[in-house]
């Protein structure tokens, strides 16, 4: 299923860099450190779905019953990605003396 396909309040999951204002999920397009902040927040979307948080919504196709795409709830994956932002940056380890 496209992205464009989903409902309106549905974000295809390989598409969750959109919601980070993104127009790719590529780092060469994107830069190395949005990159890696799109993987933490595909991370983050993961382990809400493994921990029963957010559910996770399949496409199949009609004719085979595959599954083509996973999707979320809009809403859900956007709190998610609130939540990050609003965490505090660990904190640095500091130097071994020994």
């Amino acid at each position: 299923m496209a992205a464009g396909h989903w409902p309106a309040d549905m974000i295809d999951g390989e598409h969750l860099y959109e919601l980070m204002g993104l127009t790719s999920a590529d780092p060469d397009q994107i830069g190395q450190e949005a990159y890696g902040h799109l993987l933490d927040f595909e991370t983050a979307v993961d382990d809400a779905h493994l921990k029963g948080r957010v559910k996770r919504f399949t496409a199949k196709d009609p004719t085979s019953g595959d599954v083509v795409a996973h999707g979320y709830k809009r809403s859900e994956a956007l709190a998610i990605l609130r939540s990050m932002a609003k965490s505090p940056a660990p904190a640095a380890t500091p130097p071994s003396t020994t």
